[in-house]
């Protein structure tokens, strides 16, 4: 016992008369045994997974999928569960949805994965990571026949899977951002999922493999990104028509198309899936017209938004009015301006630049103005009426026009009277016969007398 103790003894260094740390920990470390259990049990962590990833694999040399759900709210196909699969040689991901968990959904899900993704490659899935929630018969049959080596994680241990756990945690955060931009509802978070946080990650290089595109690495093609189009967007789709007359049944003067709202993209490129904003249906077309608007912004100085001329209150507006009747403005000096604040509480932050505004150069015509024709008539008009007026025409000239004299009138009233005398005499004396038959027997000369014959 006595000799334990004199081991522990502290150690000093003989120089200085101080203990040396390094001493202590030589001296006390040789005569302990074991670990401190206490310590164990009271400190106990789990061990970092900083494993190193193996990045420089073929692929379908190793896959991953993982299950997300049940969700809260089905799916406009009635789905709940999210499941993403991925190939850690391209970091491809293929995103499968289901309605439930069974061995007969998520085989049935993969197994279309697997047929797609051999035909897209030419290669063979050698490797597959999950679960042990996927280590029934069914799934060892399942591997057994198509050769799949089935890797398992160790329980409670979902970091192990980390592909898996990564693609499920970028497509939810996809998801929530997708349907707050297009403020749709959370029922179509599979339309989201499926069309845009896979199909456009698959087109963005990735973390895992930096300087190289997914689909490009997964399928050896150079890939065409032209008809990706914002989730959510405003569109109209041509309704289709066979000889001229629409398939709905519309005449030839209804609308040629139906507003829509784009859900995503169908299997081949240019073929885009939407729903009819009035009827709810949804279906595949190619022939869209998009407006996919603007983003949604915290700062104005970043927007879109940008003012094109600028304006004045209120109270810095003067009013200026006529100073006497030469119509001469007031001067601006009886109306001073309030000084205003050089600060702007609207100032962008530092860091952030401010977009200038580049108006247009005005640009002036070269035609040469001309007189117009009712201006050259005018011109023709004023010098015929100075000729006119030179010769003494009466319509050129301000005299009065020429009147008949009193004599003039004097003999022309007696002569309108004995006229009127005239007639009132033909009148009465003379009979007009109002038929050749009443002629006949109302004139006596007319009449032919019996007895002369």
């Amino acid at each position: 016992m006595a000799q334990t103790v004199s081991t522990l003894q502290p150690v000093y260094d003989p120089g200085d008369g101080k203990q040396t740390f390094g001493q202590w920990l030589d001296h006390f470390g040789k005569d302990l045994r074991g670990k401190c259990e206490d310590c164990i049990l009271g400190h106990q962590t789990r061990r970092p997974f900083d494993d190193e990833t193996m990045k420089k694999l073929d692929p379908l040399e190793l896959v991953s999928f993982d299950l997300w759900g049940p969700s809260r709210v089905q799916s406009m196909g009635g789905k709940t569960y999210f499941m993403p699969i991925i190939d850690a040689g391209t970091s491809f991901k293929h995103g499968a949805y289901l309605a439930d968990k069974s061995d007969i959904s998520t085989i049935a899900a993969f197994d279309v994965f697997h047929a797609k993704a051999e035909s897209m490659t030419g290669c063979k899935i050698r490797r597959l990571r999950t679960d042990h929630a996927y280590g029934s018969s069914a799934w060892d049959e399942y591997c057994r026949r198509h050769n799949i080596l089935h890797k398992f994680t160790a329980p409670y241990s979902s970091a192990q899977n980390g592909l898996a756990e990564c693609a499920i945690r970028t497509t939810m955060e996809d998801v929530r951002t997708l349907l707050r931009d297009a403020g749709l509802g959370h029922s179509f978070w599979a339309e989201a999922a499926a069309a845009f946080s896979v199909d456009a990650r698959n087109v963005i290089v990735s973390h895992q493999h930096p300087g190289r595109i997914p689909l490009e690495s997964f399928t050896g093609k150079r890939q065409n990104i032209s008809h990706l189009r914002v989730f959510g967007s405003k569109c109209w789709s041509k309704i289709p028509t066979v000889h001229g007359v629409q398939v709905s049944g519309g005449s030839k003067l209804d609308n040629r198309g139906v507003e829509c709202i784009l859900l995503g993209f169908a299997s081949s490129s240019g073929n885009y899936k939407v729903q009819d904003v009035t009827s709810h249906r949804v279906f595949v077309s190619c022939d869209i017209v998009f407006e996919e608007g603007y983003p949604h912004r915290t700062s104005p100085a970043v927007g879109e938004t940008i003012q094109l001329f600028d304006t004045l209150d209120d109270e810095n507006t003067c009013s200026v009015g006529n100073n006497g009747d030469n119509g001469e403005s007031a001067d601006n000096s009886d109306f001073p301006l309030p000084d205003v604040d050089s600060t702007n509480d609207n100032e962008a932050p530092e860091g952030i630049p401010t977009p200038t505004l580049q108006l247009p150069t005005l640009r002036r015509s070269t035609r040469v103005p001309l007189p117009s024709t009712a201006v050259i008539e005018s011109e023709d008009y004023q010098k015929r009426e100075v000729a006119s007026r030179r010769e003494g025409h009466d319509w050129a000239t301000n005299r009065p026009r020429a009147t008949l004299a009193v004599n003039d009138l004097n003999a022309l009233t007696i002569k309108l009277g004995d006229y009127t005398t005239c007639l009132a005499e033909t009148k009465a004396s003379h009979h007009i016969p109002v038929s050749y038959r009443h002629a006949i027997y109302s004139d006596p000369q007319m009449v032919v007398d019996p007895d002369a014959s």
